[in-house]
C-alpha cells in the first residue's frame, strides 16, 4: 500500500473510531495551575491495526478493561494515542482525507505548542504566556461543543 493510500485508509479509520480533544488537568508545577495537551486517539477491539498507526506516527498503546453498569465485562478495548506535537503531525497528515471529524482537526490544528521564535512552551523559560493559554482553552470548548453536536438520540439516525 502506498503512503497516499494508507493516509487515506488512516483518515477513514479516524473518521469512525477516532477522537481528538485537548485534555486538561491540575498541575502545581505550571504557572496557570493546571496544563493542556492535545491527544489524538483510536479506540479498537483489535491491536494490528492501531500497530499501524503506531508504526507510522509513533505514540503507544493501551488497554483498558472497561465493565458495563452491571459489572459485566465489556471487549478488551486499545488505544491508540499520540500528544501534542506527534498529534499535530498525524492530524496535518490525515486532514486532506477527513470527512467526519475534519471540522475537529481544523480546530485541532490551531493548538499552538511552540513560541513564535520556536521555543516549546511548558518549561520555566518559556511558560506559556495568557493569551495562548486562553485560546487553547477556547479550542477545548470548540472541541466538546461540535463532540456534543455529532451526538445523535439512539433510534434517531438523523
Amino acid at each position: 500500500m502506498g503512503k497516499e493510500t494508507f493516509y487515506a485508509w488512516a483518515a477513514g479509520f479516524f473518521d469512525g473510531e477516532g477522537c481528538v480533544l485537548i485534555e486538561l488537568s491540575k498541575e502545581k508545577a505550571c504557572k496557570h495551575g493546571y496544563r493542556t495537551s492535545l491527544h489524538a486517539t483510536v479506540t479498537q477491539t483489535s491491536v494490528p491495526c492501531l500497530e499501524l498507526f503506531l508504526d507510522e506516527f509513533g505514540g503507544s498503546i493501551v488497554s483498558s478493561q472497561n465493565k458495563t453498569p452491571n459489572g459485566r465485562r465489556w471487549a478488551v478495548q486499545y488505544r491508540w494515542s499520540v500528544r501534542n506535537e506527534n498529534a499535530l503531525a498525524f492530524l496535518k497528515t490525515i486532514y486532506p482525507y477527513a470527512v467526519v471529524k475534519r471540522e475537529q482537526i481544523e480546530v485541532a490544528l490551531k493548538y499552538q505548542t511552540h513560541s513564535k521564535d520556536g521555543k516549546k512552551f511548558g518549561n520555566k523559560s518559556n511558560p506559556i504566556p495568557d493569551e495562548v493559554m486562553k485560546a487553547r482553552l477556547e479550542l477545548r470548548k470548540l472541541l466538546q461543543n461540535i463532540r456534543a453536536s455529532m451526538k445523535t438520540e439512539a433510534g434517531d439516525p438523523n
